[in-house]
């Protein structure tokens, strides 16, 4: 039950984050101006790519369950696709809307004081 209950907050706080910093892009509220490339972020791109491989030791618990593996490769593929729709969404909003993206992306969300 603690599972399904965090999906849905988790869903929720998704959305509200990529609604939030929409709705300041569309009123002109964007501070952020990211550079181009830097070769310093480097390691850190390295160690994102790193984290974001790790959720295919899940492949075989989301196939698994599937009794009919036909369509399994469509299935998977709208899966990720979906997922990456999101994360692209996240993030070039977060970019766009904040001058600086705090390491924890939720503190941007906080009251400048």
């Amino acid at each position: 039950m603690l599972t399904f209950n965090f999906y849905f907050f988790f869903k929720k706080a998704f959305i509200l984050m990529i609604t939030l910093t929409s709705i300041a892009l569309i009123q002109g509220k964007g501070q952020g101006h990211p550079s181009t490339f830097k070769l310093s972020g480097l390691p850190n791109l390295f160690g994102i790519s790193v984290y974001s491989f790790m959720c295919h030791h899940s492949l075989p618990s989301l196939i698994t369950p599937f009794r009919e593996k036909k369509h399994l490769y469509s299935i998977l593929l709208l899966d990720y696709c979906l997922i990456f729709s999101f994360y692209i969404l996240l993030s070039f909003t977060g970019i766009f809307t904040f001058p600086h993206i705090q390491k924890l992306y939720t503190l941007n969300f906080q009251e400048s004081e």
